[in-house]
């Protein structure tokens, strides 16, 4: 009976100050937080009419406040990202708006609007079409 009430008072010590919560206006906080060494990325693919994948002369994203992000790098098929981890820290406990542009022949032929959060440890999709169709 003495093992089990103490025992009981340490769970009743330690858990009130074992997790705080993340909330997603950015005022979580994120220490003690254990995040995995993944690498999260956030991506499109553009295909034409015939299911083939699309190759853009030039893709970036902006954000709402109306910085550019470019990306060097083209996924395979026809694959673009959107927005990675290197923009996480701008994004922890919060969610943003991103509008990826793709580019053909000097030409805007995809605008497409995106959703983003950002938790301790990555960024998360929420919303924005994935899979892009090009006449």
């Amino acid at each position: 009976m003495r093992k089990t009430l103490l025992a009981l008072a340490i769970t009743l010590l330690i858990l009130p100050t074992s997790c705080k919560k993340k909330s997603g206006d950015g005022t979580g906080t994120c220490t003690g937080v254990v995040c995995t060494a993944d690498f999260a990325m956030i991506s499109l693919k553009i295909i034409n009419a015939a299911g083939e994948a699309v190759n853009l002369s030039d893709s970036y994203t902006v954000t709402s406040s109306g910085d550019t992000i470019r990306f060097d790098q083209l996924l395979s098929n026809g694959r673009y990202v959107v927005l990675d981890d290197s923009y996480h820290s701008k994004l922890t406990n919060k969610t943003g708006s991103f509008t990826f542009y793709g580019v053909m022949n000097n030409k805007v032929v995809v605008t497409e609007a995106f959703t983003i959060s950002g938790d301790c440890c990555h960024i998360q999709y929420k919303s924005g079409n994935t899979e892009i169709l090009i006449p």
